[in-house]
């Protein structure tokens, strides 16, 4: 049995505070560990307990639960850390229209909260999505560094994948670092795919042909039937497909040599596709304490790749592509 997730609950009301506390305490891998009167006390609280998720009233004095929310948000340098809104109030408009431009995130959940102070009932429901929220999003398993330094971006994608691509690029905008793309393709691909990314990006694309130094604010895609990597001196290298490689370009390869270039200092994303290619290359990410994030399921056309590497624990963050480029955004140098 693994260690009890850790709840942090925000209501304005210390009676609902220690009744609710006391109900999902109650329940097996599941420990409230602290408390919250309003927004203000919540953020401080995330930032002293680092909660695996956290229960929050709506309305509240000082900073409510939305507008509290809204700048955990802004802190994207962290992970998001699941919210479960947990009110009487959804069907207030004011409150409803608010809410409205945050239930679209699927680190986001409301719960109903019931008439009197008796939550046995409901604490079983709470349990089962803070489960089900700590898996996408395992805050517990290893904390990004605060101030980590990215150099390099790797995104790894299959099917589905030129459609996420366009949607975390317009988000992203230019930014001051090298970014590897691997999308899986046939003979006849690259080319084409760099005339389209065009309409994505402002970004200058490369299609490396033969070995390269790499530079900061440049798009990289490997030349057709090729796969690309990077040697020791942090140089672009090509190799030739062959009958016995599963895909082309391999993703594993490009995030494996990477992670070993570049350490801690890489990024690494998995995007739509198909099967469990990039998989090995995030855990050798992982393991040298750089940046893995994969696409959520939600705005997946094809969800296999990143279920492959929620699987292995190895994934710091679950995003939508538009998050994922706002993410990139907030952590880059923006021109």
């Amino acid at each position: 049995m693994g260690p009890a997730l850790k709840v942090l609950v925000v209501d304005d009301s210390l009676v609902v505070q220690k009744s609710l506390g006391k109900s999902l305490s109650g329940l097996e891998n599941l420990e409230a560990i602290d408390y919250a009167c309003n927004g203000v006390e919540m953020l401080n609280k995330i930032s002293i307990f680092q909660p695996d998720v956290v229960i929050c009233d709506l309305r509240m004095p000082y900073l409510d639960g939305i507008d509290a929310v809204a700048k955990l948000q802004q802190e994207l340098k962290k992970p998001p850390i699941p919210i479960i809104f947990f009110s009487a109030n959804f069907d207030d408009q004011q409150i409803g229209s608010k809410l409205s431009g945050y239930l679209h995130y699927d680190w986001v959940r409301t719960v109903n909260k019931p008439k009197g102070l008796h939550y046995d009932g409901v604490a079983q429901e709470l349990r089962d999505l803070c489960l089900t929220l700590s898996q996408r999003f395992p805050q517990h398993y290893r904390k990004l560094e605060e101030n980590q330094k990215i150099e390099i971006i790797c995104l790894g994608a299959s099917a589905g994948g030129p459609d996420a691509l366009c949607e975390l690029f317009h988000v992203m905008g230019k930014v001051s670092l090298p970014i590897l793309i691997l999308q899986h393709n046939t003979p006849g691909y690259s080319r084409n795919f760099k005339e389209w990314l065009k309409g994505c990006t402002q970004m200058p694309i490369q299609v490396v042909e033969q070995r390269q130094d790499i530079h900061a604010g440049v798009i990289y895609l490997p030349l057709d039937n090729h796969h690309l990597w990077v040697s020791p001196d942090r140089k672009l290298n090509l190799r030739k497909n062959s009958e016995q490689d599963r895909f082309c370009p391999s993703i594993n390869l490009t995030l494996s040599s990477v992670a070993s270039a570049y350490g801690a200092s890489t990024m690494g994303v998995l995007l739509s596709g198909m099967g469990d290619d990039g998989v090995e290359g995030l855990r050798d990410i992982f393991n040298y304490k750089g940046v893995t994030i994969v696409q959520n399921q939600a705005s997946c056309k094809v969800f296999g790749m990143p279920k492959s590497a929620l699987r292995q624990n190895i994934v710091q963050m679950t995003l939508s592509p538009e998050e994922i480029g706002l993410w990139i955004k907030r952590i880059a140098q923006v021109d």
